[in-house]
């Protein structure tokens, strides 16, 4: 800062510690009076007696001996290397310290005599209460990190270490500065370059030689470190990577055969001793150690699991064992070697985060984990935290120490009634040392905000303190204590002292980190105060930083193992915890994973991986273009080219960004394991694809729903309310399965009947519903053989599902019904059915531990445990046998194929099968098990004659009891426990099995077993009743059937908890202790299906009351939002009482599915056919009767039965919605949420408009933009069927989803293959850059150089617009849909990609080619310009076509065929013809010739469309939009988009709000301001006061009413806007204004018709957002054209000259209609950097592209001529901009730096261009587009907004610097806009979803600053809590002004006249007149006085 840090040399007086500084290394510290490098000071005080120390320092010239000093003279000490050895203190000694390593105390020992037994030495002036080491050289082996790459001087040689050992001795160097220093190399040696050195630790550098050294191992072998270990090697070896290492690398051909290899270690890693090997010829070779992956495929996947390299490594390499998942579970192979290891399986952990967890922890991760104190409630400076009364707030209340409250805080009554009352209340928290109080938000209890923070209050025996909400919460803050992100690092390091973060931990051993008040500066003194100065250290500091770190729970808090952050979710953690059980090395299952081969190391080191950044020698850059180089080089030379070109084109719409993925830049293989999936699924199954990428970790961190987690354990867990992730379930549907429009088969849209309107697929309410089905997802547990660097889990197996995250409840799907539709009720699921036809079992190998269920880890551990063991007469152990050489093969999984009989094995001793319900292990052999899998079933919401479970909790140790619940006595839930008059408080078991569930009728007939008056216990009263201890452990106890309802208070009751909107929420009556989320407050609500939409409600007072059947509820007791409490009654009715006449009318009515009729049994069902189904009937035709349907159209068998099931309360009725969790806590399992996460799937894929969607999206992606519906049709039937016939040959497997069936209708269908169709317009595409770089490489015989076996490319992103592995968007590169403006959009025509045909790209693609054809694949730089695909100038290969020919004709004929498949035209084809010709006469040379005639074909229309065009035969009118006629005022409109969705309710936020204000328009009463709504809504995403930037509300000019608040706050990290809106406090005009509540709209909306709006703008989405946004022509009356390309239209017409440029992005925005204004402009942020073809083969080489892309006639392809049309103003445009934008030009001489980033660069390029308008461009009016990106913020909003805003701002701030130095600012306008806002309310993963209306600001210096334009929402929620009248959803605010408005505003200020205000606003006249804003409104300026005089 402002001070200097002293450092002393001298340290002379200076207490020990002191920093000094030595030899300029500033890091040093005093000792002893001596300035030494810390290191080598002692690291505990000195101590008299006997210390150990460090293993000393090797004498070479002694045997290995080690020595001491005694008396002034040293002895041999006779020790051994390599242990640690005790120093006896001498008797002139008292520090008996080995001071080893330190140069300025080492002793010069280089005169000493011959080697001896002893020797006497005098030590020269150190001090003697030091002992030194002595040694005959002065050489030491370094052992400290900071010189583990270290040159050490060694007499006159250097010994150059490498990784701590010797690895050469160099001589004759120059000197380093101080001889008797370590040094290490500064800098990364190569073959050439010099070699810089600089003391070990930093310092000043000097360069030492100017090469490398030779090797010198004669003196080398003097001065080893450790024994150099030499083998002889053989004879056979090869070199590998020759190019980059000049044949120094070999590869042995057979093993080495030396004596010495028995000695050495099986396994030698980075780090250990060198081992040399030794040719015949006496070279010298080190052993490389390089990473070793093994082969662990599907197929064959590794024996023992990696167990033997795990072992032989102790357990630093990872068992590779891969979980078993759907992947794999086929393959998986039982393993009885002694090695084999698995990874666990899943179970319950849960320990204290107390301090000696929290230190263990910490100790097996390595992280810094600590539980925080030291955060106050008011910090000296004054800021508070919030008040303990805030609604929604979360506060904190410690228990004091002691009973009473030694001095209580005074507050009123009714405050300390209510805290009370939650203090008391909350029986919930266990937690011993604190509660959590979250205070409601409805208003409805009495809380002083002006009570002190701080309270203290007296609760019963107990003290209560009001503390911070973060006192004593435990967090991961390792992010905290790296060098670069807390700036006490940087000051502790520069002054020695400790990192302020890592001291708590590593030298306090503490679990707890104080957060300081202030941070002194040690060694800094103040000499105002002369005190030590000091840091401010506010708590505002933790509000605005604690979102960077992980939280982990409240200490004391009881944690399980999969609720810890990822980072901390280790092995280690897992197995120090019991969060995985491993079976051991007996009968382990191994599973491998797809593509998981070895390494070859004869192939060289062609790729890298990293494990550690501080050991990575690969660049990030290098490591993250590993990926593409795979991709490249398998494009341009794999055989199998149409299986690469479907998982291209499938990649292209299941699109992971890269930039959503940690570590992405540093990882290769999980984006490998992700496009493989496309890969080997390519001909496949389209279901098989979706569900992979659903499992995939990278899809779920990109899209977010990585540990997303239900609305009902967030509030259990953390006592917040939080909604599902949203993110996924968007766009599975929107983009990867059925779009936002149903499609018919012919991908026309389904039309409502009514309206005529295309009918949408899904509605927000479906997202809303679906993304609870995205819940539990997280990664699986790491594992080795794999590339892990920094990934915290893994990324490379599909991901696992945690239950108990899941949502438990019902989930409405696209068909008017509910995910589970079509499955069975598990109600209905024969008994025993464990033994008849289809049931599944799947081998779990030695222990008895389900994986699909959970048992308590003891079960297998407990040799008492009672095991299910099958009698070896069983049928179903002969079932699940293979009789093999007298034995038993066990299959991994058995499905039986007919029912069986049940044994009895109880006199053997073994399971009886005759009297179980079901099983859930079975033991099928000594030490080997098989898991039962039932059937996919779902339960239903409601059921008669619920009954009440109770049971007993863990942890063991602790007798605890579970939540009461209910269950359907018809399902095996629970257990039995038995009770008779006799047996007192014992409760007494009767179980077949421990862990048995059974049907409330067994578990009677269990009990009656054990005599006449036994019957299910009554009552669990924890005082009273135990279980049997004779044999019965708590943890064999779960949860048991109750009494049979003789006794009304166990009797459970469920009851539907209704709201405003008819969604439903389950309530189960229980008698107390119900489960938490079944009770009356549960929020989780699911939508039902209401007889004729009628429902009581708490708006029709829930019915009348219903005669006492429903009674109403408060928001404060019904979780949120008021509700009706009803009685419910199920009926199960038959539904056809006749036969149904058709299959169709049995799918139209029948929603409850059955199982296959021979799972009951033989005979237990006839069968016959009926009309086009079959008829399955059990004793006649009735509800059991089972209607079978062969559903073609989609290649399934269905099964329904014939009931119908329905809640009734009173004459309501809705239907009894499925699910498919269990709502019992012990039987909410893995297997159903596998089986839920199916039927979710299985929704999207089977939706009728699936098949048209993805087929339409292949079918562009190769090659046709716009195919004909009957194309479309002959796809998507494909599609369907699974086959499609062609000249007699058949394709497909005849399954729906069958890509190999619509791989080849895609291709061979005849509109893919007729020629005629090239004469068509219309017909084809243009095709996409990467596509055609890879078709010119192979078509042109791309040739490898040798040594260079990849094709490497660098940037192509950026480049070209596109590259494997690089999306910058989910949208892909190009919007399927996207229209360019010209004769494409004008037909209505889409082509996708020519969104990447701006000048830049086309420039860099068209420079690539030609250098490519020219020089090869490299880096090419000409006259400053650089250009060409490659990363770097070294040539990597070549194309090598050779026509055989020089004939000119035939030449351009193959290059013809082989560049543009036979279609240049002949126009075009004299052209280069006549180009090769001249060139090969002129200079004789046909390589040069051909070269140009492969340039000039690359450079047509031909080469880049798949179209033949029409030439005119003239040149092509050049537009010259940069000449100007006449002198008016200029003026900009700069439209910036955020793209993504910005969270603009965290922009400007409701500050101070009064209720008299908020009343003004009567919108709310009960005095819920804007702001109390604004917190009770957004809760842990509201912006606190602190963090906002106060500004003034005023008066809407929109409305003409007050803002609801005095005061907003903007965020605070966007300062500009609130200075431009202020006017910079009062110093100049204001010149800012916000937007509020604007969006889309169609029309005036309220929250009953606003669907009509999505169903013409399908809300929500981010592209048709973004659409909307950019047109405000939702109806597309002027087709193809954006708001501002139609007012440079308007204004183009009344004669002023417009200009529209956009950078670096196409947009419709700037789009006119074709021909009338200038066409707008792309220019990027380097846009006169990079010149077209800078070094042409010929010099009228441009000519010649001009004219083989001259004017088409009006017929010829639209394709074709888009390419012709942007290529050449692609050329015009770069010439254009290299002049105007060069460095010598005014308009580059810029006041503003704009040196912020991204938006930073694009408003540089605006600026110039602002600057230039007048003189030489000489325009009126002007439109600039640019956007910025990374505003969809699913997760941590917080965090986001904190970095991108500060980016806008400081972009922002100085664009306005610019155009103020400029003298423009007040004719330039900037408008802010967003593809839609966020929800107000958030997620779980502390994110927020898709919005709608949004606050937007504008900015300029002719702008109405200071106001806030429509009024900002003050009605988000109702007084009872639930959403207000604006509110669609989660805080989804309907916007009260249209855009429209707004540029109705804009338009006028730009000149546009009311005439031509139709055409700027085509949907105008759907608003009232009075609802557009004015120019006047919002400039200063005089419009219309303008107008006049321009016309005059």
């Amino acid at each position: 800062l402002d001070h200097y840090v002293l450092m002393y040399d001298d340290c002379s007086g200076l207490t020990d510690g002191t920093s000094c500084s030595h030899h300029g290394m500033m890091d040093h510290v005093c000792y002893s009076g001596h300035c030494v490098s810390p290191y080598c000071a002692p690291a505990t005080a000195p101590v008299d007696g006997v210390v150990q120390v460090g293993e000393g320092a090797l004498d070479p010239n002694y045997e290995g001996h080690y020595y001491d000093f005694s008396s002034g003279s040293v002895k041999p000490s006779g020790l051994v290397p390599g242990k640690t050895y005790t120093f006896n203190r001498t008797e002139d000694s008292t520090h008996p310290f080995a001071i080893k390593g330190c140069p300025n105390l080492r002793a010069n020992a280089a005169n000493v005599g011959p080697t001896g037994e002893s020797f006497t030495y005098t030590i020269p002036t150190i001090p003697n209460d030091h002992h030194v080491e002595a040694k005959f050289v002065d050489y030491v082996c370094p052992s400290h990190p900071e010189m583990r790459h270290s040159l050490i001087p060694v007499l006159d040689h250097y010994v150059l270490m490498y990784d701590g050992f010797p690895r050469t001795i160099v001589a004759g160097l120059k000197s380093p500065t101080n001889s008797s220093l370590l040094y290490e190399i500064s800098r990364r040696p190569s073959s050439t370059s010099d070699i810089h050195i600089r003391p070990a630790g930093g310092g000043s550098e000097q360069k030492l030689l100017s090469s490398n050294p030779e090797v010198s191992f004669e003196v080398f072998r003097e001065y080893e470190c450790s024994p150099g270990q030499t083998v002889q090697l053989p004879s056979t070896y090869s070199f590998v990577d020759n190019g980059n290492n000049r044949n120094g690398d070999i590869v042995i051909g057979s093993d080495v055969d030396d004596l010495l290899c028995a000695s050495l270690p099986d396994i030698v890693d980075e780090g250990d001793p060198p081992i040399f090997g030794k040719m015949d010829d006496g070279s010298m070779w080190v052993f490389d150690p390089r990473l070793i992956l093994e082969s662990n495929t599907v197929e064959s996947p590794l024996q023992d699991g990696g167990g033997a390299v795990s072992l032989e490594t102790a357990d630093k390499t990872k068992c590779s064992n891969v979980p078993r998942t759907f992947l794999n579970e086929d393959n998986c192979t039982l393993s009885t070697q002694a090695s084999a290891c698995n990874v666990g399986i899943s179970v319950d952990a849960t320990f204290e985060l107390n301090d000696d967890n929290i230190k263990q922890i910490n100790t097996l991760t390595g992280r810094y984990v600590y539980a925080l104190e030291g955060l106050v409630v008011t910090d000296a400076y004054g800021n508070e935290t919030n008040h303990f009364c805030t609604p929604n707030f979360r506060s904190r209340w410690l228990k004091g120490a002691d009973q009473a409250c030694v001095d209580p805080t005074p507050i009123d009554n009714a405050t300390r009634t209510t805290v009370t009352a939650f203090l008391e209340g909350n029986e919930r928290d266990t937690n011993p040392f604190m509660r959590d109080v979250i205070f409601p938000g409805d208003g409805s209890l009495p809380c002083d905000l002006n009570s002190p923070l701080g309270t203290k209050i007296q609760v019963g025996n107990d003290c209560w303190t009001h503390v911070h909400s973060d006192h004593l919460s435990v967090y991961d803050m390792t992010y905290w204590s790296l060098p670069d992100t807390h700036p006490g690092n940087m000051h502790a390091e520069m002054r020695g002292a400790e990192n302020p973060i890592k001291k708590w931990m590593d030298s306090s051993d503490s679990a707890r980190l104080v957060f300081p008040s202030s941070h002194p500066l040690t060694g800094t003194t103040n000499p105002m105060t002369d005190m030590p100065f000091e840091l401010d250290h506010p708590i505002l500091r933790w509000e605005v930083h604690h979102s960077k770190f992980d939280y982990v729970g409240r200490f004391g808090d009881s944690t399980d193992f999969k609720d810890l952050p990822t980072g901390l979710r280790t092995a280690e953690v897992a197995e120090n915890y019991g969060a995985t059980f491993n079976a051991g090395s007996s009968n382990v299952l191994v599973c491998g994973s797809p593509g998981e081969i070895a390494n070859n190391a004869s192939l060289g080191s062609l790729f890298d991986v990293t494990a550690s950044a501080m050991r990575d020698t690969t660049s990030s850059s290098d490591l993250a273009r590993q990926r593409e180089n795979v991709w490249t080089t398998i494009a341009v030379e794999s055989k199998d080219q149409l299986r690469q070109r479907m998982a291209w084109a499938l990649s292209q719409i299941l699109v992971i960004v890269k930039d959503g993925i940690p570590s992405q830049d540093r990882n290769t293989e999980m984006f490998l394991q992700y496009y493989d999936i496309m890969v080997r699924n390519a001909f496949g199954n389209y279901f098989d694809i979706l569900k992979e990428i659903s499992y995939s970790p990278l899809m779920a961190m990109h899209l977010t729903y990585l540990r997303s987690t239900s609305t009902a354990y967030e509030w259990q867990a953390n006592r917040i309310v939080a909604f599902a992730d949203e993110n996924y379930a968007r766009e599975v549907m929107q983009l990867f399965t059925i779009g936002l429009i149903r499609l018919n088969m012919d991908g026309s849209p389904v039309r409502d009947p009514v309206t005529d309107m295309p009918v949408a697929t899904y509605t927000n309410d479906h997202i809303t519903s679906f993304a609870k089905a995205w819940t539990g997802f997280d990664l699986q547990l790491q594992r080795g053989n794999t590339e892990d660097y920094l990934t915290d889990g893994n990324k490379i197996d599909p991901m696992r599902i945690v239950p108990e995250w899941r949502d438990r409840f019902p989930k409405t799907d696209l068909n008017d019904g509910y995910v589970g539709d079509g499955y069975p009720r598990c109600s209905d699921i024969p008994t025993g059915m464990f033994l008849n036809e289809g049931a599944t079992y799947r081998l779990i190998g030695g222990s008895n531990l389900p994986e699909l269920v959970e048992d308590p880890i003891e079960f297998a551990t407990d040799t008492t445990i009672k095991k299910f063991v099958l009698p070896s007469t069983s049928q179903l152990k002969e079932a699940l046998c293979v009789a093999e050489l007298g034995g038993c093969k066990y299959p991994n999984k058995v499905v039986l194929a007919k029912s069986l009989n049940c044994t009895d094995g109880t006199l053997s001793g073994t399971g009886n099968e005759c009297d179980v319900d079901t099983v859930r292990t079975v033991q099928v052999d000594e030490g080997l098990f098989y898991e039962y899998v039932p059937p996919a079933c779902v339960q239903q919401a409601f059921y008669p004659n619920p009954v009440k479970l109770s049971g007993k909790r863990k942890p063991p140790e602790v007798e605890d009891w579970l939540g009461n619940t209910c269950a359907d006595p018809r399902l095996p839930v629970a257990g039995e426990a038995c009770c008779n008059t006799l047996s007192g408080s014992l409760v007494f078991r009767a179980n077949a099995y421990d862990g048995e569930r059974m049907t409330f009728v067994k578990a009677q007939e269990r009990c009656e077993s054990l005599g006449p008056d036994w019957n299910n216990c009554q009552k669990y009263e924890d005082e009273t009743m135990t279980f049997d201890p004779e044999g019965d452990d708590i943890y064999k106890t779960y949860y048991h059937w109750g009494w049979d309802g003789d006794v009304a208070s166990d009797t459970c009751e469920i009851h539907a908890k209704i709201d405003a909107e008819g969604n439903v929420a389950m309530v189960y009556i229980t008698g107390g202790n119900t489960v938490e989320y079944v009770q009356l407050d549960s929020r989780s609500n699911f939508p039902a299906y209401w007889e004729g939409g009628e429902f009581p409600s708490p708006e029709n007072n829930c019915g009348g009351g219903l005669d006492g059947l429903c009674r109403a509820q408060s928001a404060l007791a019904a979780g949120g939002a008021a509700a009706c409490e009803c009685g419910v009654t199920v009926d199960d009715s038959q539904a056809f009482n006749t036969m149904p006449p058709s299959a169709d009318a049995i799918m139209s009515r029948l929603k409850i599915g059955a199982m296959i009729p021979a799972s009951y049994g033989a005979g237990v069902y006839s069968s016959r056919d009926v009309n086009d189904f079959v008829v399955h009937e059990k004793n006649g035709f009735n509800k059991d009767t089972i209607f079978e349907i062969n559903d073609t159209k989609k290649s399934r068998t269905l099964y329904f039965m014939n009931v119908e099931s329905t809640v009734h309360i009173d004459s309501y009725s809705f239907r009894n919605p499925p699910h498919f969790m269990s709502l019992v806590p012990s039987e909410t399992n893995l297997r159903d949420a596998q089986h839920e996460t199916d039927a979710v799937l299985a929704s999207y894929f089977y939706q009728d408009t699936t098949a048209p969607f993805v087929s339409i999206r292949l079918i562009q992606r190769f090659g046709i933009s716009n195919p004909s519906p009957r194309y479309i049709e002959a796809v998507a039937t494909a599609f369907s069927t699974g086959f499609y016939d062609s000249d007699g040959v058949r394709f497909g497997k005849r399954v729906y989803g069958d890509l190999e069936a619509t791989a080849a209708a895609i291709l061979l269908d005849r509109e893919a293959r007729d020629v005629l169709l090239d004469n068509d317009p219309s017909f084809g595409s243009l095709r996409e850059p990467l596509v055609k770089i890879i078709g010119l490489m192979r078509s042109m015989e791309y040739d490898a150089e040798p040594n260079e076996p990849l094709v490497e490319f660098d940037k192509m992103e950026s480049r070209i617009g596109e590259m494997a592995h690089e999306h910058h968007s989910v949208f892909s590169f190009f919007l399927p849909e996207y229209e360019p403006d010209g004769r494409i959009a004008s037909a209505a025509l889409s082509a996708p990609e020519s969104q990447l045909m701006d000048m830049p790209k086309i420039v860099e693609l068209q420079n690539g080619l030609y250098s490519l054809i020219k020089n090869g694949l490299k880096r090419n730089n000409f006259e400053g310009y650089n250009y060409g695909f490659a990363p770097s100038d070294s040539k990597l290969g070549e194309l090598t076509f050779d026509p055989t020919t020089t004939d000119g004709s035939i030449v351009i004929d193959k290059l013809s065929t082989l560049l543009t498949a036979g279609r240049l035209s002949a126009e075009n084809r004299a052209i280069i013809y006549d180009a090769y010709k001249e060139k090969y006469f002129e200079e004789g040379d046909a390589d040069e010739a051909l070269k140009l005639a492969m340039q000039l074909v690359v450079s047509s229309p031909e080469f880049h469309s798949t179209q033949t065009p029409t030439l005119k035969g003239a040149p092509r009118t050049k537009v010259d939009a940069m000449e100007g006629r006449s002198a008016v005022t200029y003026k900009a409109i700069v439209y910036i988009m955020l793209t993504g969705g910005a969270d603009s309710y965290s922009f400007l936020v409701p500050l101070s709000c009064s209720e008299a204000l908020n009343n003004a328009t009567a919108t709310l009463v009960n005095g819920a301001t804007a702001r109390e709504q604004y917190v009770a809504i957004r809760q842990g995403v509201a912006l606190a006061p602190e963090k906002l930037l106060p500004i003034d509300g005023g008066n809407d000019v929109y409305s003409g009413h007050p803002q609801p608040c005095e005061t907003f706050g903007i965020h605070e990290n966007f300062p500009i806007m609130r200075d431009l809106y202020t006017g910079f406090g009062g110093a100049e005009a204001p010149s800012g204004l916000w937007f509020a509540n604007t969006g889309v709209l169609t029309k005036p909306v309220t929250k009953e018709n606003y669907r009509e709006v999505s169903a013409v703008t399908q809300l929500f989405a981010h592209n048709t957002q973004q659409d909307c946004t950019r047109r405000v022509d939702h109806f597309q009356l002027e087709r193809g054209t954006g708001v501002l390309g139609r007012m440079a239209d308007a204004l183009h017409g009344t004669k002023y000259i417009t200009s529209g440029i956009s950078i670096r992005d196409s947009t419709v925005t700037l789009a006119g209609t074709p021909g009338y204004s200038p066409q707008y402009r792309i220019v990027g942020t380097n846009a006169g950097s990079t010149q077209f073809n800078p070094d042409p083969t010929d010099a009228s080489m441009q000519d010649k592209i001009f004219d083989l892309n001259n004017a088409t006639t009006a017929d010829s392809g639209f394709f074709a001529e888009t390419w012709a049309a942007k290529s050449i103003d692609a050329i015009n445009l770069n010439e254009q901009m290299s002049e105007l934008l060069k460095s010598s030009s005014d308009s580059n001489q810029l006041t503003a730096p704009f040196d912020c980033g991204d938006l930073c660069n694009k408003l540089k390029v605006i600026a110039q261009f602002i600057k230039s308008a007048g003189n030489p461009r000489k325009v009126h009016r002007e439109m600039f587009y640019a956007t910025t990106g990374g505003w969809d913020m699913h997760s941590m909003v917080e965090t986001g907004l904190i970095s991108r805003l500060s980016h806008v701002n400081e972009a922002i701030s100085q664009f306005v610097t610019e155009l103020k130095a400029q003298g423009k600012y007040d004719q330039v306008v900037i408008i802010e806009t967003s593809d839609f806002a966020r929800t107000l309310d958030p997620n779980g993963n502390a994110g927020v979803d898709h919005g709608w209306g949004g606050n937007y600001f504008m900015i300029g210096g002719d702008v109405k600053g200071g106001q806030i334009v429509n009024r900002y929402p003050n009605d988000i929620l109702n007084p009872d809590g639930s959403r207000g009248p604006s509110n669609v959803g989660r805080g989804r605010m309907i916007p009260s002004m249209a855009w429209d408005s707004v540029w109705h505003a804009l338009a006028q200020w730009m000149g546009v006249e009311e005439a031509e205000m139709d055409k700027v606003l085509p949907n105008k006249d759907a608003f009232p007149a009075d609802s557009f804003l004015d120019a006047t409104d919002l400039f200063h300026g005089n419009v219309r006085r303008e107008r006049k005089a321009l016309r005059k």
